[in-house]
């Protein structure tokens, strides 16, 4: 999970926190895919993991919520 963190952060500091959105291809649904990639966020249900992280390591509220949500739905509203 500290990986996937600290490829956030460089995004953060390189691109802004405004050009960073979440998007998961759980493929729990299908036989022989149930792995992750990632330790701490092996399906669905472990997708809160990323905020707690994100905010143990000093990111703030309002960069959390644009980055696991709001990012997304302004793209979609933008480009949908």
């Amino acid at each position: 999970m500290q990986d996937y963190i600290e490829v956030i952060k460089y995004l953060k500091e390189t691109i802004g926190v405004k050009h960073i959105a979440l998007g998961f291809d759980f493929m729990d649904y299908i036989e022989g895919m149930e792995e992750s990639n990632v330790i701490g966020i092996q399906d669905i249900t472990e997708i809160g993991n990323i905020a707690a992280a994100l905010k143990e390591n000093g990111f703030q509220e309002e960069e959390i919520e644009k980055i696991c949500f709001q990012n997304a739905v302004d793209f979609m509203k933008s480009y949908l």
